[in-house]
């Protein structure tokens, strides 16, 4: 048998102790199938006045050490502690060491055996827009803070494999991801060219409140066009050809979002009249267009 045994939080644990006239030591075990195996030791001298304690003291003094030495692994948690003075089973009871004993839980409800309560309860912490749709561990601990039924982890696997958000949004049931479609580079200065809005400013003198941006792909040479927020397709186009294509001709593709104005019936017409190329950036997906943003 190994020397020690890694802790394992699914497995029964207990830890014994006891206490010298110099020192206290501990060790904690855990059931691994085969009887109970070390997990971690824990040993110190007496210090000072620690020496003038009646065995009684020392007894107690060695278990509140061990729960501050470990709380990582007891506090909170159904853990056997096994003493040779029976007067220290009182110590779940005393301020200095009861908080950190599992005390009795009385604020969970037991939920009776009616299947649609059940899947009331289970619904609410899954479906809930603060839940997010957990996966099957974390849903049945939600419920657990709360509510007691037999088999409950069970129900709850049940329920997530059938709800229907999960088993679309899950990544094994998406398509594969596509290869990135690299933009291409330009040859020349305004061949192509990427566009956006800046919205959201202060109103100037003239009543604009946004900005028409252009910007070159190439030279990286940019046009700040002053706009309203509400401006429309046609005036869009407008300030386009008055302020670009008017100084570096028509370009071959247009980079830009997918903005109302944009995806008009008009803004398309237009182009293709040009014979100018629109490359919509992807949905949720604003690098396209980083240099613009």
């Amino acid at each position: 048998l190994p020397v020690l045994r890694i802790f394992n939080p699914d497995r029964p644990y207990e830890f014994i102790n006891d206490a010298s006239d110099i020192a206290i030591g501990a060790v904690l075990l855990q059931d691994f199938g085969d009887g109970l195996q070390p997990v971690a030791y824990e040993s110190r001298k007496l210090q000072g006045t620690e020496k003038n304690y009646t065995v009684h003291d020392k007894e107690m003094l060695a278990i509140v050490h061990t729960f501050k030495i470990w709380r990582c692994y007891l506090t909170g948690a159904d853990v056997t502690v096994r003493i040779d003075h029976r007067s220290l089973q009182y110590l779940r009871h005393t301020t200095a060491t009861g908080h950190y004993f599992n005390k009795r839980d009385t604020s969970r409800i037991w939920v009776p055996g009616y299947d649609l309560l059940r899947t009331l309860l289970i619904q609410e912490s899954h479906d809930n827009p603060t839940s997010g749709h957990f996966r099957v561990d974390k849903t049945t601990k939600t419920l657990q803070c709360n509510y007691y039924w037999p088999n409950m982890a069970d129900d709850v696997r049940k329920y997530v494999s059938s709800c229907t958000a999960c088993q679309i949004m899950k990544s094994s049931n998406q398509r594969a991801a596509g290869l990135l479609q690299p933009l291409d580079p330009p040859e020349r200065p305004w061949q192509y060219i990427t566009t956006d809005y800046v919205t959201g400013l202060p109103a100037g003198p003239s009543g604009n409140d946004a900005i028409l941006v252009v910007v070159d792909r190439l030279t990286k040479m940019a046009h700040f066009i002053a706009c309203q927020k509400t401006i429309t397709a046609e005036k869009t186009a407008q300030l386009f050809i008055a302020n670009v294509i008017r100084l570096h001709g028509l370009p071959t593709a247009i980079i830009l979002d997918r903005d109302s104005n944009f995806t008009s019936n008009f803004w398309h017409h237009l182009w293709d009249q040009f014979s100018t190329k629109l490359q919509f950036s992807s949905a949720y997906h604003p690098q396209t267009d980083g240099q613009t943003k």
